[in-house]
Parts: structure tokens; sequence; C-alpha cells
């Protein structure tokens, strides 16, 4: 069991897009705020779980070119709120906390991506090829025990950001919610990109050119 807690641990510690909206909620509001997001994510991840043992990954592919333009369109959101609201320095957005239910739905949201989904169908699919008793049972032992190390890993990024908050000044909440912005931008960008290779946006936009510019 500690082997897999450590593999879902390990395999949460890359910076991503849930990392970064923890690390500025967990600076700007503390560790609820920060935590609420990671139990988006992780109720994706709970339902990726469930998908599994139903057998419900030929379904789940099928929808992956979807999610790819959802989670480009929603980072790009998010991006754009946490950039506008900091460079207006404006009173009003400096009051104002987003509730905790949306900052779940925040977490849920960004945990809908394709990468998520290729994480369960890869990384849980080999560990349930390795493990010494290959039955139903330990598929959901294996599973869980990587939920724990996910779940492990956000509890202690919400802690310690939430500590460092008592820290932050204005202009240092101010840079991070600037350099999240960006950071959720970059992370929209590959997902349009992935998007649009996925149904070769190129090759269409190219023939619907060529088939006007013939009919004129």
């Amino acid at each position: 069991m500690i082997q897999y807690i450590l593999l879902g641990f390990i395999i949460a510690l890359p910076i991503g897009a849930i990392s970064i909206e923890m690390t500025k909620q967990g600076l700007q509001n503390g560790f609820w705020y920060a935590w609420m997001v990671g139990i988006g994510a992780i109720t994706v991840d709970i339902c990726m779980l469930f998908a599994l043992n139903l057998g419900l990954v030929d379904v789940l592919n099928r929808f992956k070119t979807y999610l790819w333009l959802l989670g480009a369109i929603f980072l790009t959101q998010l991006g754009w709120q946490s950039i506008k609201c900091r460079a207006s320095l404006s009173k009003e957005c400096e009051a104002k906390k987003e509730s905790l239910f949306k900052l779940f739905r925040s977490g849920l949201m960004i945990g809908l991506n394709p990468g998520n989904i290729v994480f369960w169908l890869s990384v849980l699919g080999t560990s349930i090829a390795g493990a010494s008793n290959n039955t139903e049972m330990s598929l959901v032992f294996v599973s869980l025990s990587i939920l724990l190390g996910i779940a492990l890993h956000d509890v202690l990024l919400a802690g310690i950001t939430s500590f460092f908050r008592r820290f932050m000044t204005p202009k240092a909440e101010y840079i991070v919610s600037i350099a999240a912005g960006i950071a959720l931008f970059g992370f929209a960008a590959y997902f349009a990109k992935e998007w649009a290779v996925s149904v070769d946006v190129v090759n269409s936009v190219r023939f619907l050119v060529v088939e006007v510019l013939g009919n004129t």
C-alpha cells in the first residue's frame, strides 16, 4: 500500500494548473480556499476510479477531444480573472473572496482534462498490471492508495501555502496573481493546441479555403 501512496504523491508533485490555482488561493486566502480547489480535482479522480471499475474506458476516450477544448476555455477564463482583478488594483477586488463552492467547481473543471484521464488510463492500468493479484479488489485497493497519495500532496500544499500567507504583502499578492494568470494562459494554450491537433483544424481550414477559392 505504501508504494502506491508514494506513487500518487510523486505524480501530484509536478507543477500543473491545479497546483498553481491551489498555491494562489493558499497564499492569498488560506488553507480552506486552497484545499477546496484540491477537493474539486480529487472528486474528478474518484469519478475516474468508478468509471474504470465499471469499464467505461471507451466512453472516456470518446470525449477526450471535447475535454481539451473545454479545458482551454475554462483555463483562459480563470487566468483572465486572476490577472484582471489584480491588475486593476481596485479595493473591490482586494476585498472580494470567491466562495468555497466556486473554488470547488474550479478544481472540478480543471480536473476534467484529458491529461488527467490519460493518467488514470495509463498509470493506474500499469499499476494494476504489476499487482500480484490482478482482481477487482486489487484494482480498488491500488486506486484508493493512489488517491490517498494525491490527497496527501494537496493537504501539504494547502498547509504550506497558507503558512507562508502571513508573510505576504500586497505587492507579493499582486505578483502571485499575475504569475498564476500567465501560467494558466500557458496551460490553456497547450490544451487548445492539443484540441486543434485532435480535430486536425489546420487541414480542415485549408480544405475550406481551397473549396471557397475554387468556387469563386
